[in-house]
């Protein structure tokens, strides 16, 4: 046990840049790019209707504007993500982010449907660049910081998710959904430059092949009690997470009469529940990471019974206002020691097991808020 843990050990060494140049790079930079980049996945989300008229798409098939986007995600996760074994991070990073840029740019001129579909799906694959960043910072951080550069990337993450719809629906109702999206281009190669000038090389020492790397991928998974255990909790929590967000506009729409704008501007109050992922990281980097979870999973459950009894009163509102909180600092707590945990295997491992991580509670998501539409 004592020489494998000193080999890991070693090969993390070799596979992480210096300390010094590490510490080069602000964490929030990182977190910086975590948020334009995950909000690039849900900016189209609120437009969906003026996009699809745009367009020429159908009532029918205008859900396919926000789900192709979702799709190309998904698929990401599990064939781009585990590049971040193989190839240096640096220039992956620029390649994935180069991709989103066109790819939004072609989604903002897009003549008609098929033009515009492709281009959202290619908009999910490239927004992958978010999960690439938190592997980087993960390799970047030493062992007993690691919890905070995490808990940092994934605040700037969260905050992106949070941000992007309202943010969207006022400037489509300034301007319109093009300009939405001609900005998210800009910002995003705005950020791949700079993250080109600031991040240092990262040469992970492989010998494998990428068709390796996709087939070894159930046997490490399965050889990973604590991702699995960690990927378990985590799609509970996110299914919540999901069917929350999707239920709660359509209350506010129908029973308590909001406006959209005025939906827009409650989503606004899940934003503070961000400040858990850096509260998370000390945590488990201090050994606190069972009990962390445990409370984590404890702020969910609150929230929904929050929720709950927020349904039928007339201070529902706010009920509902501390239930978003209370669901989203928890289901961001919980992601910051879960993949403290990913992050724990070994460095050659974590991009793919982060992958699988992030593909699984993903689908629990898209899951949780299917189930709200219908219900």
């Amino acid at each position: 046990m004592e020489k494998a843990a000193l080999s890991s050990s070693m090969a993390e060494r070799r596979d992480t840049p210096s300390r010094e140049r590490a510490g080069a790079v602000p964490t929030l930079l990182l977190a910086l790019a975590c948020a334009i980049i995950a909000a690039n996945i849900y900016y189209l989300q609120p437009l969906v209707a003026a996009v699809a008229q745009s367009v020429g798409l159908s009532d029918s098939a205008a859900g396919l504007v926000a789900s192709m986007t979702q799709i190309g995600y998904g698929m990401g996760l599990v064939l781009i993500v585990p590049l971040a074994d193989l190839v240096e991070n640096r220039r992956l990073v620029a390649m994935v982010l180069a991709l989103s840029v066109v790819a939004l740019a072609s989604a903002a001129l897009a003549p008609q449907a098929s033009v515009l579909l492709l281009a959202t799906f290619v908009i999910g694959l490239g927004s992958v660049g978010v999960q690439l960043i938190v592997v980087y910072a993960a390799h970047l951080a030493s062992e007993l910081e690691r919890g905070r550069v995490i808990g940092a990337v994934t605040s700037g993450l969260m905050f992106g998710i949070m941000v992007s719809r309202p943010v969207a629906s006022a400037l489509a109702e300034l301007t319109s959904w093009r300009v939405v999206l001609g900005v998210a281009a800009f910002l995003t190669a705005a950020i791949a430059l700079g993250l080109q000038s600031a991040l240092p090389k990262r040469q992970p020492r492989s010998c494998e092949t990428y068709r390796g790397l996709l087939a070894g991928l159930p046997k490490l998974y399965r050889e990973s009690p604590i991702v699995q255990w960690r990927t378990v909790i985590h799609c509970n929590l996110f299914f919540g997470f999901g069917l929350f967000w999707t239920a709660v506009p359509l209350v506010l729409l129908d029973r308590f009469q909001f406006s959209q704008s005025g939906i827009a501007v409650y989503a606004l109050t899940g934003i503070a529940s961000v400040l858990a992922a850096p509260v998370a990281g000390r945590l488990a980097d201090r050994g606190h990471a069972s009990i962390g979870s445990a409370a984590s999973i404890a702020l969910v459950g609150t929230g929904f019974a929050a929720a709950i009894l927020g349904m039928p009163g007339q201070g529902g509102v706010w009920l509902l206002a501390v239930a978003s909180l209370l669901i989203g600092a928890g289901v961001t707590g919980h992601a910051v020691f879960g993949q403290r945990d990913v992050f724990s295997m070994p460095a050659s491992n974590r991009a793919r097991l982060n992958g699988v991580f992030m593909a699984a509670y993903f689908a629990a998501g898209a899951i949780g808020s299917a189930i709200a539409s219908l219900a």
